[in-house]
């Protein structure tokens, strides 16, 4: 499955995200790439985000918008509020 049939069974079923992390085989698969750890947030519309160490790099595609996990990511995504 493609994140854009994600999306779409997503909006059918009328969920607002999808979280995927490391070690499921599906973030591998939806990113094209492997990483020592990461998770990605799949929204029913829009942009994905992709959130991996710095032990890993940024893969090159505009698919979804990459972030390194910091110290304070935690607090950061914290913040974050569904719309």
């Amino acid at each position: 499955m493609k994140i854009e049939e994600l999306q779409k069974v997503l909006q059918e079923k009328k969920i607002d995200l999808a979280l995927i992390s490391h070690p499921d085989s599906n973030l591998t698969y939806l990113t094209g790439q492997e990483f020592s750890y990461g998770f990605i947030l799949v929204p029913k519309k829009g942009l994905p985000e992709l959130y991996i160490t710095k032990l890993d790099s940024k893969p090159r595609t505009n698919r979804f918008h990459s972030f390194f996990l910091t110290k304070n990511s935690d607090v950061k995504l914290k913040k974050k509020k569904p719309k």
